[in-house]
């Protein structure tokens, strides 16, 4: 049989390959999009919890050059924006993303920010982005909430608004978004790697048909045959399997319980139909009695 595998490998070798790389490509587009969705869905949830409250998060997108640096600003731009920032300084809150990891609505989570932070983030050096993309602006009135926006647009450095309902929209669309479309992709080829699958049994059931017939003369049994092509088939699916684990490994992307199971259905999925295809060329007498 070690020939005959051989003999089929060597005539159709580049379906194999075909089916390897289709097979990488179908774990990687839906590990991709996955994984990140399952990181992000306790903050996802969080936001939707959050959705009906009156809270908005502030956003700062610093300006770039030509050259994509980010571009610095003069002492005034800063004291301005360190002016505007501490007439809200009552319900600005830091610490944002421990609050929405927390999950729990907790507003201990959330620290007040003083006039002097936010002198030490914005005034005595380069804006600190993440300082002050991490503002939360805490149950406002729609006063103050129009007074923000208008001001804002005043400032020579712009921040923004963003409710909770409208954040947890664009968390939702991104990352469910980009889930769907990972597992279209990933199903598209899941179904051309089954029909590789079939292709290269139907190819090497014709190729070794004589061997066959010999194996079965000197008494080899259908189901020893039946073995070696499903050894055949599902030694490829593994492989790339085993790869693909190396691969996310060795890219430094901590892999998490449920990346393993959702990989490990998708992987004994196409490995199952493998062995369904080759049972039912046995049952059409496609292995020679």
């Amino acid at each position: 049989m070690k020939k005959i595998n051989l003999l089929i490998i060597k005539k159709r070798f580049f379906l194999f390959i075909l089916l390897i790389f289709s097979a990488f490509f179908m774990n990687l587009f839906l590990w991709n999009e996955t994984s990140q969705l399952i990181r992000q869905l306790p903050i996802i949830l969080q936001l939707k919890k959050l959705s009906s409250q009156n809270i908005y998060e502030v956003n700062y997108l610093p300006e770039v050059d030509s050259q994509g640096r980010i571009k610095e600003h003069s002492e005034e731009e800063r004291n301005n924006l360190a002016f505007f920032l501490a007439s809200f300084q009552t319900d600005l809150y830091s610490n944002k993303r421990a609050y929405l990891d927390a999950g729990d609505n907790d507003a201990t989570n959330l620290t007040l920010v003083t006039k002097k932070v936010i002198d030490e983030y914005v005034v005595a050096r380069e804006i600190d982005i993440a300082f002050l993309n991490d503002l939360i602006f805490l149950n406002p009135d729609n006063k103050q909430v129009n007074e923000f926006k208008t001001q804002s647009e005043n400032n020579a450095i712009k921040v923004s608004l963003l409710s909770m309902k409208e954040r947890y929209k664009v968390e939702y669309d991104y990352y469910v978004n980009n889930f769907l479309f990972g597992l279209t992709v990933s199903l598209l080829l899941l179904t051309f790697s089954i029909f590789l699958i079939y292709i290269i049994i139907s190819a090497s059931l014709k190729i070794s048909e004589e061997e066959i017939k010999l194996l079965r003369v000197i008494g080899l049994s259908k189901n020893k045959i039946k073995r070696n092509f499903e050894s055949l088939l599902i030694t490829p699916v593994v492989f790339t399997a085993a790869v693909f684990i190396i691969f996310i490994h060795s890219i430094n992307i901590p892999v998490i319980v449920e990346d393993y199971a959702y990989l490990l259905i998708l992987n004994t999925f196409l490995c199952l139909v493998s062995k369904l295809i080759i049972d039912l060329k046995i049952k059409k007498g496609e292995i020679y009695a």
